[in-house]
């Protein structure tokens, strides 16, 4: 078909009209996704098909959730800095058994009890143990939870990372501001302290 004639099928070429370009009619209102920058406070979509600004009480809403979006997302940071420093302390802690065991040629150094569970260290052993491999076994469950800890912060701040970046995809001045002071307010609460990890260099789209 002749293009001038499908641009007149759709009233002299106007694009909005065609599906993917432009608004969609939701009860007789005309819901917009722009593709360009722009500063609607109502009538657009966010995200979703069914998250509709329709009001300036959605709209504040809005705001509101995008911020906290934003603000959640720098917590999550803060607390994998915070997962990984633990990580790097226990790799220096478990480098530092090794080398203390291959230096007194024991499997690993005994653990010294204190306190009300000093008074079970008497109790005999079970066969083919020692307080090194029971030491051992603890330290593999610790870095066991620990690592799925860092896994389960990785990806939900992924998700978030993901999600905000979508709502940078509208386009709108008002939402990206709204990202923007509730990631500097999540950093102010959360991430002040310098990470030697590299995660206080990405803003909430890395």
């Amino acid at each position: 078909m002749d293009p001038t004639a499908m641009m007149n099928l759709h009233g002299n070429g106007d694009m909005t009209d065609m599906p993917g370009h432009g608004g969609m009619d939701h009860g007789g209102m005309d819901m917009s996704m722009d593709m360009l920058w722009n500063w609607n406070t109502r009538h657009f979509m966010v995200v979703f098909e069914s998250w509709h600004v329709k009001t300036g009480l959605d709209f504040a809403l809005t705001l509101l959730a995008v911020f906290l979006l934003a603000l959640a997302y720098e917590r999550l940071q803060g607390a994998r800095a915070a997962a990984e420093q633990r990580a790097a302390d226990l790799a220096k802690k478990a480098t530092s058994r090794r080398a203390f065991s291959i230096r007194s040629g024991d499997e690993e150094p005994s653990e010294v009890v204190t306190g009300p569970s000093a008074s079970n260290s008497a109790a005999p052993l079970l066969p083919g143990t020692t307080t090194g491999s029971i030491s051992s076994a603890r330290q593999l469950a610790a870095q066991r939870h620990h690592d799925l800890t860092r896994t389960a912060l990785f990806m939900a701040s992924n998700f978030l990372s993901i999600f905000l970046m979508l709502v940078f995809m509208t386009f709108n001045g008002w939402l990206i501001l709204s990202a923007v002071v509730g990631a500097g307010a999540g950093f102010y609460l959360f991430r002040r302290t310098p990470s030697q990890f590299g995660l206080d260099k990405g803003s909430c789209c890395e």
